[in-house]
């Protein structure tokens, strides 16, 4: 293998780790930042309304 395979490898294991490490914050139900998040199957009048009106300003 040679050294531009191996970093190449290396950098893909820093992003994978990196990547799960995002996760795990985001899927903290204690985590404050504002995230999208698909509209849940079970969603209420309110979450629906929010979710057209947001969908009709961001295009």
């Amino acid at each position: 293998m040679t050294k531009k395979e191996q970093k190449s490898e290396k950098h893909s294991d820093q992003e994978k780790q990196g990547f799960k490490e995002f996760l795990k914050k985001v899927e903290d139900p204690n985590y404050q930042r504002e995230i999208n998040r698909a509209l849940p199957p079970n969603a209420n009048s309110l979450q629906v309304t929010k979710y057209k009106l947001c969908k009709k300003i961001r295009l």
